[in-house]
């Protein structure tokens, strides 16, 4: 009898304190009536309001006592916001920086998927579009982006799935530091690009692919203290600059394609650790390039 109500307890227990995951969706027909929608989601049981412009929010909030270290201590369940567009709405950057001031401010929850799939109107994503929002796991983006800017996912460190679209992204340019310090970041769909910027990958620490066929220009620190548990490919490069792949870990790195000249600059692969290195075409080995 004893260990029966011991087994009910810890089933009571148990049902008390788990963690709810909760959807929130929220439609989007401008930036003032975005962002007026975003701060009515209250701490009510499920609900479904209407705003004065016709902005729909569906919310459910469900609090429990649990205090998890995962959520840094707050005692609040695991939510998913998910927008949508209204018509003839345009989701743009203005947008972006509601959102991001949102999801600044822990008290309206924590967040781990963002989805804006349906945000079609978006193509650029604004410098520190999203930086530094550290506790969301699951970013959906629009497939409609082709511009990530400067710092845009620098130090959001729990980052696992970062997407844009289903295939083959439309993306062609990546900023300065646009996902530095992603460490948790497994990979990511880049194979348009064309462009990327300084540190973009720097310190990423779980990537186990990356495809970059398009870029020709490996610029300064842009994959700095970054490691890839796989091989790097980058077939389509002629130039790698200074200390692009400083502190580096990867299983093994090809630069260039036979045929083509492969500039370096000095100490593009200081202090690496990348057992296999090739690199075609290339005459002249700058100072400290290695060392």
């Amino acid at each position: 009898m004893k260990k029966l109500l011991a087994l009910m307890l810890m089933t009571m227990l148990t049902a008390t304190y788990s963690w709810g995951y909760v959807t929130i969706n929220v439609t989007y027909n401008g930036t003032d009536a975005f962002e007026t929608a975003l701060e009515a989601i209250q701490n009510d049981d499920t609900s479904t309001t209407t705003d004065p412009d016709n902005n729909t929010v569906t919310y459910k909030r469900a609090y429990t006592t649990a205090n998890n270290s995962d959520d840094h201590g707050n005692g609040e369940e695991k939510l998913k916001l998910v927008v949508t567009l209204g018509t003839g709405a345009n989701f743009d950057k203005n947008a972006v920086r509601v959102l991001n001031n949102y999801l600044s401010d822990r008290r309206w929850g924590i967040y781990r998927e963002i989805d804006l799939t349906a945000c079609t109107t978006l193509t650029t994503l604004p410098d520190g579009a999203f930086q530094g929002r550290d506790l969301v796991r699951i970013w959906s983006m629009p497939s409609t982006i082709t511009t990530i800017g400067n710092n845009a996912f620098e130090r959001c460190e729990e980052a696992t799935s970062i997407t844009f679209g289903t295939g083959s992204s439309a993306i062609t340019s990546v900023g300065n530091w646009a996902f530095n310090n992603c460490k948790k970041l497994t990979s990511i769909n880049l194979d348009n690009c064309t462009s990327i910027g300084n540190n973009a990958f720097g310190n990423c620490s779980s990537f186990t692919s990356l495809s970059l066929p398009a870029i020709t220009t490996v610029p300064s620190d842009a994959f700095n203290g970054m490691k890839i548990n796989g091989n790097l490919s980058l077939p389509g490069v002629t130039t790698v600059n200074g200390w692009a792949f400083s502190r580096c870990t990867a299983n093994s790195l090809t630069v260039g394609t036979e045929g083509t000249t492969l500039t370096l600059s000095e100490g593009a692969f200081r202090n690496s650790s990348i057992p296999t290195i090739t690199l075609y075409d290339t005459s002249v080995i700058p100072a400290y390039c290695f060392a």
